[in-house]
């Protein structure tokens, strides 16, 4: 395993990421929020509460600059994305309502890609919808990125 990787092996991306809503929630009140970590990465929304629809809404936008890796293969290697939901019980507790990992080496080449990810270790089948966009700042445009496969919701 080598600790130093040559600098025409490394892009880096301005990722700018919007998480627009959680979709198809059984509650009909409560207040939902989000948290994310990935890589120079962490944050969270603002509470919100669930409209008529189940829907929670937040149209929240988050930029960053990352460094990606390109493998030797000539892939570039995942950069996870982690979000949480929860909601908060009784004004202090927050209840962990499921998460979806994403990696954003997939996003990279497209312009700006929506896509929605149903809630993982979830007892709901609630879908979160966000809009990935990445643009190339720095680094060698040969780069190979893996197809997800991708199942039509």
């Amino acid at each position: 395993m080598s600790f130093f990787i040559s600098a025409n092996r490394k892009v880096t991306f301005e990722i700018e990421i919007t998480i627009h809503d959680l979709d198809n929630l059984p509650y009909i009140s409560g207040l939902f929020f989000c948290k994310w970590k990935g890589k120079n990465l962490s944050g969270s929304t603002r509470r919100e509460t669930v409209g008529k629809d189940h829907t929670v809404r937040w149209d929240h936008k988050l930029a960053t600059n990352s460094t990606l890796i390109i493998g030797k293969d000539g892939y570039l290697q995942p950069n996870e994305l982690t979000l949480t939901f929860r909601q908060v019980t009784n004004g202090i507790k927050n209840e962990n309502i499921g998460q979806v990992a994403v990696n954003l080496s997939e996003f990279a080449g497209a312009r700006s890609t929506q896509r929605k990810y149903l809630l993982n270790h979830s007892k709901v089948n609630s879908f979160l919808r966000i809009t990935v966009s990445m643009k190339l700042i720095k680094g060698h445009v040969e780069y190979k990125v893996y197809v997800p496969c991708i199942k039509k919701v």
